[in-house]
C-alpha cells in the first residue's frame, strides 16, 4: 500500500541549522522539498553552497581504497581461507542496517587519518622527476595492475626504437595506450619526426608490429640516437613499480582487516555530504531558515521530537495532511513480507502517484500463478526452494541480494504446485502422475491460459472501477468499466456457448442484447472529452475499436501454455539423450550424472528467466494498461546508504 504522508513547513533559527540537520538525519524518515526562491524577493534566498571538497576527496580516497582491497582479495582468493572467501560475497558488517546514531558513533571512534597513513606509498625518485620534455608517456599497468612477472618481462624485454611522422604521432600514441601492456615514452624530436621507445610484453609484439607497419615507424638504433640513458631509466622505473606493487600488496593485505571500518567511515562521509546537498533545497533570511518537505503521517510525533531535540530554540512547525491529488507528494510503499520482494517489479515499471493505489499486492498473486504455470516443474521448484531457503536462513546477505532470493523463494511454491498439475518432475525423468498432460492436452492448457488471461484483464478493469468509485465518479465507473464488462462478457459467451453445453440454457438473443448494449454505451460515453457531438461520436467509435486490443491481449496469454510447453519439451529431449547415455554401459551412466545436472540447471536458468520476463510483460502491458498511470515521485529518506 501507499504510505500516507504529511506535509511540513519549518521555520527555524539559522544558528540551529547544523543541530537540526543532525537530528533529522537520525530521524531519517523525511523527504525535503526543493524550495524555489521567489522571483524578485531578496528577503528569502538560497543557502550558499559550502566548501565540501575535503569531504569529497576523503570519500573518494576511502572508496578507492576499499575497491583496491576487494580487488586484492579477488586476485589472491586462492590464498584466502574459506571464511574470508565467504565474506567476499556476503557483507561482513551490515552498515546499512545501522541507525545513523550508531553509524555516527562508530565512525567517530575511527582514527581515519592514522588508518589511511598506514598504507605505504612510494615516493617519486629524482629519476622520475627529471625535467625532460615528455611528449607521450604510456604506462597502462598503473590501472591494469600487471603481475610482477609481466613487469619483469617488460623491463628485460627488447626495446623497439623508431620515429613516426609528427602529424601521425598522436594517433600512434593513442593506439598504443589502448592496446595495454606496452611501455612507451618519447623525449625528443628528430628531424621533424617524433621518437618512440617501446617495450611490449611478448604476447603483444605481433600487434605492435602491425602498428609499426601502419604508422610507418622508421627503426633507429640505441647508439644512433644516444638513447642508452632512457633505456636505463625504463629499467629503474619498472623496478620501482615492482617494489611499490609488492609494498602495496602487503599494505592491502593488512588493510583488509580494517575494511569494515573503512566502509563505516565511507558511509558516514556519504551522509555528511548528503546533508550539505540537501541544504541547497532550503531558503534563508539573515537569521532564519525555511524548510519544507514530507514525513510519513505515522512518524509525525517522532518528527516533532527530532525538531525539539535540535536545541529547543524558538521555531515554527506546521504539519498537515498531504493533498491527495498533488503530484509533488513523494511515495513510499509498505507491504507484508510476501508482497515486499515484488515491489521491485513495480518500481522497475514506475512508482505510483500519491493518488493511485499500490499495484504490488494486486498483481503479486497473478505473477506467482503465471510464473509457476510457465516454469511448472517439481524438481526445478525444489531446487529454487532449497537453494534460496538455505541461503536466506544461513547467511547474512546484502539487502538487494536477500530481496532477490526471497522473490525466488516465493516463486518456487507455484512452480512446485504447477509441476504436480502437469506431472513434471525434472521434465519426466522422475515419473509423476499429473492432472493435465501439456504435451498431449495442449488445447486444454491453451483454453486454461486464455481463461486465466480474461480473469486477469477483468481484474484490471475492476481496479479501474474501484478508483472511480473511490473518487466519487460513479458514472465514470459505469462508462469506463461497466459497459466494457457487458461488451466483453457478451462476446465471450457468444464464442464459447457452442463449446460449453452448460451455457446453452442462456438465450442467445439475451447474450447478444447484453453485448450490443455494452457496445452502444461505449460509443455514447467514451468520447465524452471531445468538444463537438461529431467528435464525441467519432471518439466513441474509436474507443469501441479497442475491442480488437482486448482480443489481442487475451491471445497474448497463450504464452502461458507456449513457454511451459517449450521448457518441458527441451527437458524431455535432453532426458532422452541422458537415457541413451545410460544404456551404453557403465561409462555412459557415470557421464550421464554431470550431463543431467548441467542440462537441467541450464534449462532451469533459461526457462526461469523467460518466465520472469513474460510474467512481467503480462503484468505491465495487459494488466497495468487498464488502470495504472505511475510516474510518481519516490520518497527519498534523509540517509545515504552505500550499495
Amino acid at each position: 500500500m501507499i504510505v500516507q504522508m504529511s506535509h511540513f513547513r519549518l521555520l527555524a533559527l539559522k544558528q540551529d541549522k547544523k543541530r537540526l540537520l543532525e537530528q533529522l538525519q537520525r530521524f531519517e524518515h523525511v523527504h525535503f522539498k526543493d524550495l524555489m526562491q521567489p522571483e524578485g524577493d531578496d528577503f528569502l534566498t538560497k543557502l550558499p553552497e559550502e566548501n565540501v571538497e575535503t569531504l569529497i576527496q576523503q570519500r573518494s580516497t576511502i572508496r578507492g581504497l576499499v575497491a583496491e582491497i576487494e580487488q586484492h582479495e579477488k586476485k589472491n582468493r586462492q590464498l584466502v581461507d574459506r571464511s574470508k572467501r565467504r565474506e567476499s560475497i556476503l557483507r561482513s558488517i551490515n552498515v546499512s542496517a545501522m541507525t545513523f546514531e550508531e553509524l555516527e558513533r562508530r565512525a567517530k571512534e575511527i582514527d581515519i587519518v592514522a588508518l589511511l597513513a598506514s598504507l605505504d606509498t612510494v615516493e617519486e625518485t629524482p629519476t622520475q622527476r627529471k625535467k625532460t620534455k615528455v611528449l607521450y608517456k604510456i604506462i597502462p599497468w598503473e590501472s591494469e595492475k600487471l603481475r610482477d612477472e609481466e613487469l619483469v618481462e617488460i623491463r628485460d624485454g627488447r626495446a623497439v626504437l623508431g620515429t613516426v611522422a609528427a602529424e601521425e604521432a598522436d594517433a600512434f600514441a593513442e593506439e598504443l595506450r589502448s592496446s595495454g601492456k606496452v611501455y612507451a615514452i618519447v623525449s625528443r624530436e628528430i628531424d621533424g619526426s617524433i621518437l618512440f621507445v617501446l617495450k611490449p610484453v611478448e604476447e603483444l609484439r605481433e600487434h605492435l608490429d602491425i602498428l609499426v607497419e601502419k604508422y610507418r615507424l622508421k627503426r633507429r638504433s640505441v647508439g644512433g640516437v644516444r638513447m642508452s640513458w632512457e633505456i636505463m631509466d625504463f629499467r629503474r622505473t619498472i623496478d620501482q613499480m615492482i617494489h611499490k606493487q609488492k609494498r602495496t600488496d602487503g599494505s592491502l593485505a593488512r588493510m583488509a582487516d580494517y575494511k569494515d571500518s573503512l566502509q563505516i567511515y565511507a558511509e558516514y562521509l556519504e551522509n555528511l555530504l548528503l546533508r550539505h546537498e540537501q541544504e541547497k533545497k532550503f531558503l534563508q533570511t539573515d537569521s532564519a531558515i525555511l524548510i519544507e518537505g514530507w514525513v510519513p503521517t505515522a512518524h509525525e510525533q517522532a518528527f516533532r521530537q527530532a525538531v525539539e531535540q535540535a536545541g529547543g530554540a524558538p521555531y515554527c512547525l506546521t504539519l498537515e495532511e498531504a493533498p491527495k491529488d498533488s503530484e509533488e507528494v513523494p511515495v513510499r510503499l509498505k507491504n507484508n513480507r510476501i508482497v515486499r520482494p515484488f515491489e521491485s517489479l513495480t518500481v522497475m515499471y514506475s512508482m505510483p502517484k500519491y493518488n493511485e493505489i499500490d499495484p504490488t499486492p494486486l498483481f503479486t498473486p497473478f505473477y506467482l500463478f503465471f510464473y509457476g504455470m510457465m516454469l511448472a516443474d517439481v524438481g526445478y521448484g525444489l531446487i529454487m526452494l532449497l537453494a534460496t531457503g538455505i541461503a536466506l536462513k544461513c547467511f547474512d546477505l546484502k539487502e538487494g541480494l536477500a530481496n532477490m532470493l526471497r522473490f525466488l523463494f516465493y516463486l518456487s511454491f507455484p512452480v512446485i504446485a504447477w509441476g504436480f498439475v502437469y506431472g513434471s518432475f525434472f521434465c519426466g525423468m522422475i515419473p509423476l502422475s499429473g492432472l493435465v498432460d501439456p504435451h498431449s492436452e495442449y488445447n486444454r492448457v491453451l483454453i486454461m491460459s486464455l481463461v486465466f488471461g480474461f480473469i486477469h484483464l477483468i481484474m484490471g478493469l475492476a481496479i479501474k472501477a474501484y478508483l472511480h468509485i473511490r473518487d466519487g465518479n460513479l458514472l465514470y465507473a459505469l462508462f469506463d468499466v461497466g459497459f466494457w464488462y457487458m461488451a466483453l462478457t457478451g462476446l465471450l459467451l457468444v464464442l464459447v456457448q457452442g463449446f460449453v453445453p452448460a451455457l446453452a440454457v442462456i438465450p442467445t438473443n439475451a447474450i447478444w442484447g447484453v453485448a450490443i448494449a455494452g457496445m452502444v454505451g461505449i460509443v455514447l460515453t467514451n468520447g465524452r472529452d471531445a468538444l463537438t457531438p461529431v467528435g464525441k461520436g467519432a471518439s466513441g467509435l474509436y474507443s469501441l475499436y479497442g475491442l480488437t486490443n482486448y482480443i489481442g491481449d487475451i491471445i497474448s496469454y497463450s504464452r502461458l501454455m507456449a513457454l511451459g510447453l517449450a521448457g518441458g519439451s527441451i527437458g524431455l529431449a535432453m532426458n532422452m539423450i541422458i537415457r541413451m547415455m545410460q544404456g551404453s554401459g557403465i561409462v555412459g551412466i557415470v557421464l550421464s550424472v554431470p550431463v543431467f545436472i548441467g542440462i537441467h540447471m541450464f534449462n532451469l536458468f533459461i526457462s526461469g528467466l523467460s518466465s520472469y520476463v513474460h510474467a512481467a510483460r503480462l503484468t505491465y502491458v495487459e494488466f497495468f494498461s487498464k488502470f495504472y498511470v505511475g510516474s510518481g515521485v519516490t520518497f527519498v529518506p534523509f540517509r545515504a546508504k552505500m550499495t
